[in-house]
């Protein structure tokens, strides 16, 4: 084919190439298998780009070379590009794609077309071959499609070793759609070798007819079943550990078996907690005779447990049984994104280093195509949750491009209400609008550690769109909450604030809600500070001076000088605004103070009540301690320790219960109907509290050009921090 750098209308780097799938259109999670061949006459490198919806796996000549896992947004899709030189032989070769169609939104995936798009390209240019009416493709019958469960866990699927194949067919060449493709813009994760996993427990379920993991996983439940001749096995293997990564059995049967899995982060009654309500963590895979590897290269899963069942094939008699007494490998293959821890942090205090290994490792289990709240229940990027995340990531890997990707991708999801969509890729029907505060507040922090102005540039129509849009809504100084259904007033996870129901039918009656105005204060004041940064001189006179009103018009409406804070909401009565009496939250109070809300007078008044512990406020939850503590923090000398001893009470809490990595919220695996993620991205926050006040280095103009003074530092405590200009070396004291 003629050598051309060209790109098509639709804008893949290869102009031969078009995008392909089965003859019979788009269902939703379907595999299918395309084939390609191509002669190479082995000089130069040789490569493959390649995109689709949803994931892939490449093979070439019977050889794995990798596996595609980054679907892009709505208008935008990714390509991988992989080496093929290494695995290329001189003359004929044989290309395999396979590739999983999701086809079924989720939390972090919209549902498109099913296609895929490829071309094998040589040297520096010229084009080898490429997808078209000439490629061959069949549907894997060996996968079968299973349930929908919900918008978090992903699609079930079934597979079976046995199922004979189809034949190949010609693909059907797509029209284009106007989409555009790019570059993967952040690292491939990188798979490591297996994970260490044992049998933790085991037992017997009696035989009978049933549907995969309709009763099997619960008929036994609290008690104790007697083995019989006809019954199957089932093991429970643990990785030690919270993991996440491409599920991998490996199994040795003379007659061929059927092995049905659950996985997940809870035991219960010494079973794997594998279908919680409408959520299903659950697969089956059915071997012939022999002994069989199988890993899923297409979905990343979160866990700690899998309980494993094994059934023959012919009946399940004792002797059966016996045969398949060898399950020889069940687990995750870890998939990880590639980062360098480079920050280094150390103090005298066991307790405190092993709560900042496990939070490290918290937060690199949320990390993957972006951050992520957790790898075992949604794998979605929230603005909120990755806030939290990012300031972490700066200290500990010194990691900038992935944070980019993250905002990059949370303000394509920004709509004409100035508002963004809940989480990004993945659309919701409801959004919460303080999230889009916190998404500011992530390019603020953003510019200060790395500096990047360029990013910041790039993101500020849509940051100036959603400051316009609140500010036109305002009523002397006062942000009312957006009524309607779409709009939820969730604030965090506890009874006063966790807002209405998610969905609902009615408008919301006329309100001020103190966290959101507050939470409007610090998105200003961040908007303002990335105006200056711009030279947008305009934009941040105009934003300095919708702030001081704001700022004015909060204190007046929720201080309670009598009981000396700040009440949390606000309802309309004769067209004015009045604050009701009732419960008060922790979180306004620490608003309060970081907003500028509080003046002297108020700081004084709330910051010992919220030392204190026993005071009557609703407590902070672990998504929004950080912001109790820099409150506290604001005087140093007076609460430094106490932040750090609490952190060692909450974070040491989860250790002393066995925690491998953080959870979601303090009631651990109880939380949400049982449902409580405990591997929790914004759980990942003590890392910044030891990096940014315990070794006190703080960044206060963008890339570290002026770092905050640092009042105290813990005890006994040395490391080093990265920045963009190089490593800031703190010394330990002497004693």
């Amino acid at each position: 084919m003629e050598n051309r750098k060209m790109q098509t209308e639709y804008g893949f780097p290869c102009c031969e190439a078009k995008p392909v799938w089965l003859p019979d259109g788009s269902q939703p999670n379907r595999y299918v298998q395309f084939l390609q061949k191509f002669t190479w006459d082995g000089d130069g490198a040789l490569s493959l780009q390649l995109s689709c919806d949803s994931r892939a796996r490449v093979c070439l000549n019977g050889e794995r070379i990798g596996f595609a896992f980054y679907d892009g947004t709505d208008d935008t899709s990714w390509y991988e590009t992989f080496d093929l030189s290494a695995a290329a032989v001189r003359g004929e070769n044989t290309l395999e794609i396979e590739v999983w169609y999701q086809g079924v939104s989720s939390n972090c995936y919209t549902a498109g077309r099913a296609y895929v798009i490829f071309a094998v390209m040589r040297g520096e240019g010229a084009c080898a071959v490429a997808s078209g009416a000439q490629t061959l493709c069949r549907a894997d019958t060996a996968y079968r499609a299973g349930k929908v469960p919900t918008n978090q866990t992903g699609m079930v699927w079934y597979y079976d070793q046995t199922a004979e194949p189809q034949r190949y067919a010609p693909a059907a060449e797509l029209t284009t759609d106007g989409r555009r493709y790019a570059p993967r813009p952040i690292a491939r994760q990188v798979l490591s070798g297996r994970k260490r996993a044992a049998v933790c427990a085991h037992g017997y379920l009696l035989p009978g007819d049933r549907e995969p993991f309709e009763s099997a996983f619960l008929s036994a439940r609290g008690k104790n079943v007697q083995l019989d001749a006809g019954a199957d096995r089932y093991e429970i293997w643990d990785c030690g550990e919270e993991s996440s990564g491409l599920l991998e059995i490996e199994v040795s049967s003379a007659a061929g078996c059927r092995v049905e899995l659950g996985w997940g982060e809870h035991l219960d009654d010494l079973r794997v907690r594998s279908h919680i309500g409408s959520r299903m963590f659950q697969t089956a895979v059915t071997f012939g005779a022999g002994t069989h590897c199988f890993r899923h290269d297409f979905q990343r899963i979160g866990m700690r447990c899998l309980e494993v069942h094994l059934h023959p094939l012919n009946g399940g008699t004792a002797q059966c049984l016996s045969d398949l007494k060898f399950c020889l490998y069940a687990g995750v293959r870890p998939l990880d994104y590639p980062v360098t821890e480079r920050g280094e942090f150390y103090c005298s205090d066991r307790l405190h280093m092993q709560i900042y290994r496990t939070a490290v490792h918290t937060l690199r289990l949320c990390m993957h195509e972006h951050y992520e709240d957790c790898p075992w229940r949604e794998q979605a990027l929230y603005a909120m949750d990755s806030l939290n995340q990012a300031v972490c990531g700066y200290y500990c890997f010194g990691e900038y491009a992935f944070a980019a990707a993250s905002l990059r991708m949370l303000a394509r999801g920004m709509q004409a209400d100035g508002f963004l969509e809940l989480h990004t890729p993945g659309k919701e029907v409801v959004t919460i609008p303080y999230f889009t505060f916190m998404w500011v507040l992530g390019v603020r922090d953003y510019l200060r550690y790395s500096g990047d102005r360029e990013l910041v540039r790039a993101l500020w129509p849509s940051i100036r769109l959603a400051a316009q849009c609140r500010l036109r809504e305002c009523r002397d100084g006062l942000l009312p909450v957006p009524v309607e259904t779409k709009y939820w007033s969730f604030y965090e996870w506890n009874d006063l604030l966790s807002g209405e129901p998610i969905y609902r039918s009615e408008l919301l009656a006329p309100r001020i809600d103190a966290p959101y105005q507050m939470f409007f204060l610090l998105f200003l004041d961040a908007a303002a500070e990335l105006a200056e940064e711009l030279g947008e001189r305009g934009d941040a006179a105009m934003l300095h001076s919708g702030c001081a009103e704001a700022r004015r018009a909060c204190h007046a409406m929720f201080w309670d000088a009598e009981s000396g804070s700040y009440r949390t909401f606000a309802h309309e009565t004769d067209g004015a605004f009045h604050a009701e009496d009732g419960a008060q939250s922790e979180l306004v109070q620490a608003l309060a103070v970081l907003s500028g809300t509080a003046g002297q007078a108020e700081r004084e008044r709330l910051l010992p009540v919220l030392a204190a512990g026993k005071n009557d406020w609703v407590p902070c939850t672990l998504s929004m301690i950080r912001f109790k503590y820099e409150a506290l923090l604001t005087r140093q000398e007076d609460y430094f320790d106490w932040v750090f001893a609490d952190i060692a009470r909450i974070w040491g809490r989860m250790l002393y219960a066995g925690a491998t990595s953080f959870w979601e919220t303090e009631d651990g695996a109880d939380a949400f109907d049982q449902a409580g993620s405990l591997c929790h991205g914004w759980s990942a926050m003590p890392v910044y509290f030891y990096y940014a006040y315990g070794l006190g280095v703080r960044p206060v103009k963008p890339g570290f050009a002026r770092t905050a003074d640092a009042a105290r530092r813990m005890d006994g405590c040395y490391g080093s921090v990265p920045t963009p200009e190089g490593m800031i070396h703190v010394e330990k004291k002497a004693k």
